[in-house]
């Protein structure tokens, strides 16, 4: 059961072993679980419904903060010029899972976001790669969007925005849960994301 999961942790490994990744042997101590209720979903201003948060564990970058929805592990990997995060979720019974990735790294802040995006679709390694979407916000900055339908079943949303000299990535790979869902998951991660 958990050949698959471990197949797709091998690829993603083998790509950070490629640019020379390792462990920092840190534990998780940069992951926290927030405390407090979480609200529920009330309407904005406008009468739009709003996202409730995601309120599992928290990532703590350099300059940005953000959680993941509760269930989900994370693991942290420094590489020699970023850092990054994945979190997962695999269900009782099922090889495969779930991802969110999130890295950052110091960048010059002069390129222009579309051609990040149409570098991120062009290096995917995705039998299909994801199409560009109109540009969006993370936490008031502009940030690129990609997404869609990468292979038979996996579904793929990303998005990246230069914030105060860092360029910070954060994706979200699916092969359990439909476009939808993983939607869903994305609207509670970035409702949680903060730039600090």
């Amino acid at each position: 059961m958990r050949a698959a999961r471990t197949g797709v942790a091998v690829l993603v490994l083998l790509a950070l072993v490629a640019t020379g990744c390792g462990d920092d042997g840190e534990p998780d101590a940069d992951l926290t679980s927030p405390s407090g209720t979480s609200e529920e979903p009330t309407d904005s201003p406008d009468g739009s419904p709003t996202v409730e948060p995601a309120d599992g564990k928290a990532i703590q970058g350099d300059n940005f903060s953000l959680n993941v929805p509760k269930g989900w592990s994370v693991q942290r990997r420094s590489l020699p010029l970023s850092v990054l995060y994945v979190a997962d979720r695999q269900e009782p019974g099922n090889a495969l899972a779930d991802f969110i990735n999130v890295s950052y790294a110091e960048t010059a802040s002069d390129r222009p976001l579309e051609a990040r995006a149409k570098e991120a679709i062009r290096t995917s390694s995705f039998p299909t790669p994801p199409t560009l979407q109109p540009a969006t916000e993370l936490d008031g900055e502009e940030a690129y969007h990609v997404e869609g339908e990468v292979g038979a079943g996996i579904y793929y949303i990303g998005f990246g925005a230069v914030h105060d000299g860092q360029l910070v990535e954060i994706s979200f790979e699916s092969y359990l849960m439909n476009g939808q869902e993983t939607q869903e998951v994305a609207d509670a991660v970035l409702a949680s994301f903060q730039w600090q």
